[in-house]
């Protein structure tokens, strides 16, 4: 009987308070209270999860820019205890690309660099962005800067190597692209970008090179096929390997970020060029960094 009405007794105390306790929800799904929380990295940590709530693709669209605002308010809440928290910066130029705001994200990590230019993870970011605007001779000086920076990084080298192909720095490309992965697909690769940017000929030249590095390139021997290439008899080389593809354009990039440099030369004469179009956007991985 003592039990029963000991439990009784703790029941009727806890029911009535039961309405003032607070529902408990995961960690990082409440605003930081401003009266308590004075590290940034509170208030990042929340803005980190909003913002990949706010893209996920079962949130309600009507939900999706609520928590951008959340996020983007608590981004700069812990910019402002602390101006030199780069992961602040880093997180809200991601949040600002993946919500298109662009010119936004370039003013954001030119504030970064203000904190610091020695993280390479703000110099490649930085280039990513501009190159989305098609900025490609400055994505270009950003990402080597990143390169410069983390030597090792295999992502930014890689990136550096399309970038400058991006840019018409054709030469470059190739020579970056071969120390990462070898003479053939260097080519094949570069080949399959000049598709992309709709310029046949010279896509042909390329995959043409590749195949006579390496007649049994996987994919090569198929794109060459339907660019209208013949193909070359196996255990053969499609081409003298001293055979260089077409000269290589120097192209220069207007104001708008469309190349406008229109002639190539090859031995079978002129060759037109289209300008060159940005290829589809990133993925921006929202609260995740590469380093």
């Amino acid at each position: 009987m003592d039990c029963r009405l000991g439990l009784l007794f703790c029941l009727g105390i806890l029911v009535p308070l039961s309405g003032c306790v607070r529902e408990i929800r995961p960690e990082g799904t409440e605003m930081p209270d401003a009266g308590t929380a004075k590290k940034p990295e509170t208030y990042v940590a929340f803005a980190d999860f909003r913002a990949a709530a706010s893209f996920a693709p079962e949130t309600p669209a009507e939900t999706q820019q609520v928590y951008r605002d959340e996020a983007k308010a608590s981004y700069l809440k812990a910019i402002s205890i602390n101006p030199k928290h780069v992961p602040a910066y880093l997180s809200l130029g991601r949040l600002q690309q993946g919500s298109d705001e662009l010119a936004a994200a370039l003013v954001t990590y030119q504030k970064a660099l203000k904190v610091t230019e020695k993280d390479p993870l703000i110099w490649f970011e930085l280039g990513m962005c501009q190159a989305r605007q098609k900025l490609f001779a400055e994505a270009t000086v950003s990402i080597q800067k990143s390169c410069e920076l983390n030597p090792d990084n295999k992502a930014y080298q890689t990136t550096l190597a399309y970038t400058l192909g991006r840019a018409g720095r054709w030469t470059e490309s190739l020579t970056a692209l071969t120390g990462l992965v070898g003479e053939a697909r260097a080519h094949y690769d570069l080949a399959r970008m000049l598709q992309h940017m709709q310029q046949p000929e010279m896509a042909r030249q390329y995959v043409a090179a590749a195949l006579s590095r390496d007649p049994n390139l996987p994919g090569a021997r198929e794109l060459f096929v339907s660019m209208g290439g013949t193909p070359p008899v196996e255990g053969t080389r499609a081409l003298d390997p001293a055979q260089n593809p077409l000269a290589l354009p120097v192209i220069q990039t207007s104001a708008e970020g469309v190349s406008k440099n229109v002639t190539v030369t090859s031995a079978e004469g002129t060759v037109g060029m289209e300008a060159i179009h940005l290829p589809p956007k990133p993925v921006i991985n929202i609260g995740s960094s590469v380093r």
